[in-house]
């Protein structure tokens, strides 16, 4: 299929995203959040940042992942051994996978911490 690409500029402390970016500016894709799972930091509709050359977990951070389909959001906490837990901001349960079970995440990328919310006008 064909993939709608829309190009947007908006004007960015150019520092602060070469301190996000450590692999160029071809990498970032801007995606839109959709569900309420990673409230308050992300809100649905909120358009963020994805640095797409991260394809595995590699700090702790918020990943977009792909599941069943969907793109979601989930911070991620990565242990030695190479286990994750997932967490939702909105919700107190925590999920675990072991080191086998991590590896078969699809990784999107990691979300730099810059976000474009919505607002009313």
């Amino acid at each position: 299929g064909t993939t709608d690409e829309a190009v947007m500029k908006v004007r960015v402390d150019a520092r602060l995203l070469r301190e996000r970016i450590h692999n160029g500016f071809q990498s970032i894709k801007i995606a839109s959040v959709s569900g309420d799972s990673m409230e308050p930091t992300l809100s649905h509709g909120d358009q963020v940042l994805i640095d797409t050359s991260y394809d595995r977990f590699v700090e702790n951070a918020i990943y977009a992942i792909q599941q069943d389909g969907f793109l979601r959001f989930k911070r991620i906490q990565l242990k030695l051994d190479g286990s994750i837990t997932v967490k939702s901001d909105g919700y107190p349960d925590v999920e675990s996978y072991s080191a086998e079970e991590t590896a078969l995440f699809i990784v999107v990328g990691i979300v730099i911490p810059f976000k474009f919310g919505r607002f009313e006008v």
